[in-house]
This record gives C-alpha cells, sequence and structure tokens, in this order.
C-alpha cells in the first residue's frame, strides 16, 4: 500500500505543476513575469522552509497538500499574496516529493512519471487554462488522500557523493526545456502540444521514461545523450519539423526528468533537497520563461555546447541529516 500510495502522490503532484502551477496559472496571466512573480517566490521559500517544518514526512506532505487543495479554490483568481500562499505549497512539496521518491522502487517513479506525461498531455489540450479548478482540486486533493496511507519512515542519514558539476548540468537541462516548451507554446504554427501530435507526444515521452530507467549508460554517457537530445530538438525547432520534433522533444524530456529523479532520490537531507529544487525547478525553469519571453532561443545552442564540454570533477562525500 505505501508503494502503491507513493506512486499516487508523485504522479498528482507532478501532473498538478504541470497544468495548474506551470501552463495554468502562467497562461491565464499572459507570462507577465511581473504577475506570476509572487509564486516561485512562495516556492523558493516553500522548498527552503520546509525543513525547518516539525513534522515527518507524511505531516509535511499532508499539510502542504492541504494548502494546495484549499488554494485550488480560488484558481485562477489569485491575487500576489494568493500565488505566494499557492507557491509555497508547491514550492514545499517538490523537496518532500523526492525524498518519497527516495523509498520506493524505480519503476513506481517510472510508472507515475508516465501516467502524469499521459493524463497531462491530454488535458493541457482537453482543458483551457482558464476552466481547471475542478482540475487542480481534484489532484491536490488525491495527493492528500493517497498521503495519509504513506508509511513513516525512519530518517536516513548515510553519506553519498554529489557535486556542484551535477547540479548545475541539472539546472541546464531544466533551463534548456523550459526556453524551448515555452517557445513553442508562443508560436501557433510549430505548437506541437496544439498541432495535433498528441498521440506522438504521449508515446515517446513513455518511451524515454523506459529508455532512462533501463538503459546501462554511465553517467558521463548519458549526459552526453541528453545534451544531444536537446540539440536535435532545437535543431528541429529552427528548421520547422514539426513532427520529428514531437518524437524527439517528449523523449528527451522523460529521459532527463527520469534521471534527475533518479540522482536526486539518493540524496538524504530535506535542507539539501529543498537547494536542489529551488536550482533546478525555481531559478532555471524561471530562466527559461524569461529567455523565451526575450526571444533569445537563438542563443541557447551555445550554452549546450558549452555545458556539454563541462568535465564533472572529483566527486566529494557530504553527510547530512534530514
Amino acid at each position: 500500500m505505501h508503494s502503491i500510495a507513493a506512486t499516487l502522490v508523485i504522479f498528482a503532484e507532478l501532473t498538478y505543476y504541470l497544468l495548474i502551477a506551470q501552463t495554468g496559472i502562467v497562461e491565464y496571466l499572459h507570462s507577465d513575469i511581473y504577475s506570476v512573480a509572487p509564486l516561485p517566490l512562495g516556492g523558493i521559500v516553500g522548498s527552503l522552509g520546509v525543513a525547518f517544518l516539525p513534522l515527518g514526512l507524511r505531516g509535511k506532505l499532508l499539510l502542504v497538500l492541504a494548502v494546495q487543495t484549499g488554494m485550488s479554490l480560488f484558481y485562477p483568481e489569485f491575487n500576489a499574496a494568493g500565488l505566494f500562499v499557492l507557491g509555497l505549497g508547491v514550492g514545499g512539496a517538490a523537496p518532500l516529493v523526492v525524498m518519497l521518491s527516495g523509498r520506493v522502487k524505480s519503476g513506481y517513479i517510472a510508472a507515475a512519471l508516465i501516467a502524469s506525461y499521459a493524463v497531462g498531455t491530454l488535458l493541457f489540450n482537453g482543458i483551457a487554462p482558464m476552466h481547471r479548478m475542478p482540475l487542480g482540486v481534484a489532484l491536490a486533493a488525491l495527493g492528500f488522500g493517497a498521503a495519509l496511507f504513506i508509511k513513516p519512515v525512519a530518517s536516513l542519514t548515510q553519506p553519498v557523493k554529489t557535486s556542484a558539476h551535477s547540479l548545475l548540468l541539472m539546472a541546464t537541462w531544466v533551463f534548456l526545456d523550459s526556453a524551448l516548451f515555452e517557445t513553442l507554446s508562443r508560436e501557433p504554427e510549430i505548437a506541437i502540444w496544439r498541432g495535433g501530435y498528441t498521440a506522438e507526444i504521449v508515446f515517446f515521452h513513455g518511451v524515454g521514461v523506459v529508455a532512462a530507467l533501463l538503459l546501462p549508460l554511465s553517467e558521463i554517457r548519458r549526459e552526453t545523450v541528453i545534451f544531444a537530445l536537446f540539440a536535435l530538438s532545437y535543431l528541429l525547432y529552427f528548421l520547422h519539423e514539426p513532427w520529428l520534433l514531437s518524437v524527439a522533444y517528449p523523449f528527451v524530456i522523460s529521459f532527463y526528468n527520469m534521471t534527475i529523479l533518479q540522482t536526486l532520490r539518493r540524496l538524504r537531507g530535506a535542507k539539501r533537497i529543498g537547494v536542489y529544487m529551488v536550482a533546478i525547478g525555481w531559478l532555471a525553469s524561471g530562466a527559461g520563461l524569461l529567455s523565451a519571453l526575450e526571444h533569445c532561443i537563438i542563443y541557447l545552442p551555445t550554452i549546450m555546447a558549452l555545458g556539454a564540454m563541462l568535465k564533472p570533477p572529483v566527486s566529494f562525500q557530504l553527510r547530512s541529516k534530514s
């Protein structure tokens, strides 16, 4: 029951972030950076502050999911304070979901990702951003209900290997993804999510997750594959090849996200995971959104080239407490 409950929580939270926080509110507010700003600010505070709550993992999950459920009732008519509070809930959930993923087998994480991408893709087209209030309440309530069945687990404190290099790479992948996604959402002539390529997108999202889970690649080769796939996706965008883009881009999204989750789930300590989620989930994605709004996507292949040339330093041991 614990593994199934954890899978449902991960699925609900990933889908909520995609359809409510990322594409719902941002689209409803016309991607106005000043109007949207309280949401990521709340997300940063939530991701860092959740570690200091005097509760266990299940208690923290129930709290942040209750915040999401309550705030979803007001969607999409948020003022700045409402966006900030919603950000607290979404941001606080991010490191908790990572911690939860470290307590189930990889197959359950893959199932949650595949289901989230499939449902998210189908509902992205099926429900307009302004009409997603019932969906937001349902997803948050599903996560809350599933979290009731999460087993309390003792904190894990063994040392793990980590480095600034891996964090920089993951942030770069999220930045490249966010910039391309936000650019595509603003160009109707190559908007693959609204251009009749739903079947291809859903299928290759699933293929990407399975490939990341099963392919026996070394860390360096995996990083090279991700940068190569991003380079291919950007090339197909510049060439205006929507069908090929609907194959390559969903694959790399799933592949790199599964890789990130597999990396982060080995970390120990809510504080450290919170820092990672701020860098990856809020700063990098926000920078990608800003790049799309400023039409800077033409310069991003240079970032890919620089990222692909990065050499990992010698990893070091870090010991942290949850």
